[in-house]
């Protein structure tokens, strides 16, 4: 079976899909949202960031978000979110709207959404996530979050994977 080229990719059917999920969320109402942990970078970042980023991404079940494409190109994004991922099993989402709905700024920053509350495909209450900015390790995000009582089961489940323990 011959490979997929960069060029196949179907952008509609991608932003179909992420549509869909963010309706189904909704569609869920209070208490059946799900629970998310979101690190939004930038392709700029240095090389070490990135890549320990991805890695406890990937431990810790996180969804890379991306602004825009690197140098407004589709391919040369796909390529360098490749050679990132390597033989990562981490989710990578090109979202610009996520930065928006969780008044994201600068990154790295790391967003952990809570369990019930609606964060809709434009907007999500600040009383609906806890967010945190800088360059430091995921481990030590999530510890101060799971001193949030409202976030702290969710943070302290993700610590554990992150660190092996699922």
């Amino acid at each position: 079976m011959p490979a997929a080229r960069i060029s196949d990719v179907d952008l509609d059917q991608i932003a179909g899909g992420y549509a869909r999920e963010v309706q189904d969320r909704l569609r869920a109402g209070p208490g059946g949202a799900s629970v998310g942990l979101y690190i939004f970078i930038s392709l700029s970042l240095p090389q070490q960031t990135l890549d320990r980023i991805f890695d406890q991404a990937a431990r810790a079940q996180g969804v890379i978000v991306i602004r825009g494409l690197a140098d407004g190109s589709m391919q040369k994004t796909l390529q360098r979110v490749k050679q990132l991922i390597g033989q990562r099993q981490v989710g990578v989402q090109i979202d610009p709207q996520a930065f928006e709905r969780y008044a994201v700024t600068s990154v790295p920053s790391v967003v952990l959404t809570h369990q019930g509350d609606e964060c809709g495909a434009a907007s999500c209450p600040a009383s609906g996530f806890v967010k945190a900015t800088g360059d430091v390790s995921l481990d030590y995000v999530l510890e101060r979050f799971a001193q949030i009582p409202k976030s702290a089961a969710e943070a302290n489940r993700r610590l554990q994977t992150l660190r092996g323990h699922p």
